[in-house]
């Protein structure tokens, strides 16, 4: 007790200078030091989560803004909208990622372009093929008319021959008799 109040002295031996060092402090002085730097430390971790959420929150928005980007670009292509865009400006694997499916969207549409050329192709040599084949019937058609006149025509002919045969038979019975 020092003057009514209650006063700390604290001392080490400092072997470099030869000497004890004493520091004598009241104790509500020491007290309110401490508080001051309690406080200070506690703000500061304050400041520092604060700041913390912050960061994390702008990340993550960053962050899931690109991905959300990039679903929906995927679920257009999905619908079979190829004319879908993506704009993401990003320098990270977000935007590695958009551009990547930028590029995949590019290949697609080649894709279904060489497709639809083929099928293009595919349906006008149908066609040929099949006013080919039409003309082709139309040819038998008329090739199995002819052969059917041909084969009435011959049926004719025996039937005449056949007659003439028995005319001649009977003239031959009639001048032997």
């Amino acid at each position: 007790q020092w003057e009514g109040r209650t006063k700390r002295q604290f001392f080490k031996y400092i072997p470099s200078i030869e000497s004890y060092v004493a520091v004598s402090i009241y104790q509500d002085e020491f007290l309110q030091v401490v508080r001051r730097v309690t406080y200070a430390i506690l703000v500061a971790v304050l400041v520092g989560v604060v700041v913390f959420i912050l960061i994390t929150m702008f990340l993550s928005r960053s962050i899931t803004s690109g991905l959300k980007k990039g679903v929906d670009f995927a679920k257009h292509i999905a619908k079979g909208d190829l004319t879908a865009s993506l704009d993401v400006n990003q320098q990270d694997e977000v935007g590695e990622l958009a551009g990547a499916l930028s590029q995949m969207l590019g290949k697609l549409k080649s894709i279904v372009l060489n497709i639809r050329t083929g099928a293009e192709s595919i349906a006008a040599a149908s066609s040929q093929i099949s006013n080919g084949s039409q003309q082709l019937s139309e040819g038998a058609t008329e090739q199995a008319s002819s052969t059917e006149e041909i084969s009435s025509s011959m049926e004719e002919m025996v039937s005449n021959i056949q007659q003439n045969t028995d005319n001649a038979k009977q003239t031959e019975n009639i001048s032997g008799k």
